[in-house]
């Protein structure tokens, strides 16, 4: 699978800013209701990275784990161990953990890949919408409404930059593939 490049996310997210800026804006000026947020969507925004670690966490173990017993067991050649000792060694590091299947490591892997997306794409509609509203920044609940929005696109960029850093955990060495 091939990973997912941070320009992709960037420039999702700026297409997106641009589009719902300016349908927003037409909304605005024609008189019509612009979406109103609530704190609630930050703590989706966060629970979702918090899943996304939690995820991509298993996964980077058990790569960290098998690269560890492959070091070993090619060190261990190098000094011209005896094959069934290398073996053993490499079974001893693996040993006790509990491995992650191949379809849940590709679920994890994608997810990753769409928080990256997905995440930039988030940043950029929050963003769209809090620079429609910065001309209007005298008005205490616009004011608020744009903190709101800023909190979102930081927590959407979050989860985008999570996103990637899964998707590097899940990443198997050159070497092992």
């Amino acid at each position: 699978m091939k990973p997912v490049r941070p320009v992709t996310a960037v420039v999702a997210g700026l297409l997106v800013a641009l589009i719902s800026g300016g349908l927003l804006q037409l909304m605005r000026n024609s008189g019509r209701a612009v979406p109103q947020h609530s704190w609630w969507e930050v703590l989706v925004v966060l629970a979702a990275c918090g899943l996304l670690v939690a995820g991509g966490w298993r996964i980077r173990d058990e790569v960290r784990a098998r690269t560890k017993a492959k070091k070993e067991a090619d060190a261990a050649r190098r000094a011209g161990s005896d094959e069934s000792e290398i073996r053993a060694a490499a079974a001893a590091i693996v040993q006790g953990r509990e491995t992650v299947a191949p379809d849940t490591a590709r679920r994890i892997v994608v997810l990753s890949q769409t928080a990256a997306i997905g995440g930039g794409i988030l940043a950029g509609w929050y963003a769209g919408q809090a620079v429609t509203q910065l001309a209007r920044l005298s008005v205490p609940s616009v004011r608020s409404a744009v903190l709101l929005l800023g909190v979102l696109v930081v927590s959407s960029v979050v989860l985008s930059v999570l996103g990637f850093v899964v998707q590097r955990w899940c990443t198997i060495p050159d070497d092992e593939r």
